[in-house]
């Protein structure tokens, strides 16, 4: 009776198995099939002039990002994630870079850059307020509840740190900024003041040389 009784629990086991196994693969190997029934449909290839990007899907949730031009094809290191908002979406590009961005949440943008360089890793910044490929800067929200914002430039992979004064009463002072504007070497916030409330604006702004000695 008990090697009647092994006999069972082994076979229950291995049919568990098999149906995990069949799952896994139908994930990797058909990912348009895992898509249906979502808000989202695969990406096709996207051709930028003599570049171009795609998206392989690992399964429902996850995908790689491919891109190159006819010399090369590059593949992204890490994973990314389908959120409830979508997915990563082309914003600009230029003969050195790529950048795509997605919605992560309230106050929070993913943006990630693909070198068009053979061998090279992709760049990932969050939460980001501010881009500029043409000058290769990213700013992102270092510290959201003090005001610290990071300036990188992701060019040459240097970075500084900027503390704007008397920021709007948000939690998260990110909100407190309406633009960023690059003029020569010098960038310039423009944000709502710690004066702020619904019916008086406290217009300011601050200017930051670029320089990351």
């Amino acid at each position: 009776m008990e090697v009647r009784l092994i006999i069972i629990f082994v076979v229950i086991l291995g049919s568990c198995g098999n149906k995990s196994t069949q799952k896994l693969e139908a994930d990797f190997n058909n990912p348009v099939e895992q898509l249906e029934g979502t808000n989202f449909s695969p990406v096709d290839t996207i051709k930028l002039d003599s570049a171009y990007y795609y998206f392989e899907y690992l399964n429902s949730e996850r995908f790689l990002v491919k891109w190159g031009n006819s010399f090369f094809e590059n593949c992204s290191q890490d994973t990314f994630d389908i959120f409830s908002n979508g997915y990563l979406s082309h914003l600009e590009y230029n003969n050195k870079w790529i950048l795509l961005q997605q919605s992560c949440g309230t106050n929070c943008v993913l943006n990630v850059i693909l070198p068009l360089v053979p061998n090279t890793k992709e760049l990932s910044f969050m939460p980001v307020v501010y881009n500029n490929i043409n000058r290769e800067i990213i700013i992102t929200t270092k510290n959201p509840s003090k005001g610290v914002f990071e300036i990188i430039d992701f060019g040459s992979n240097t970075r500084k740190d900027v503390l704007l004064n008397n920021l709007c009463p948000a939690i998260d002072k990110s909100s407190c900024i309406d633009s960023i504007s690059i003029n020569g070497n010098t960038l310039i916030f423009f944000y709502e003041g710690s004066k702020w409330n619904v019916s008086n604006p406290d217009k300011r702004s601050e200017a930051i040389r670029l320089g990351f000695k």
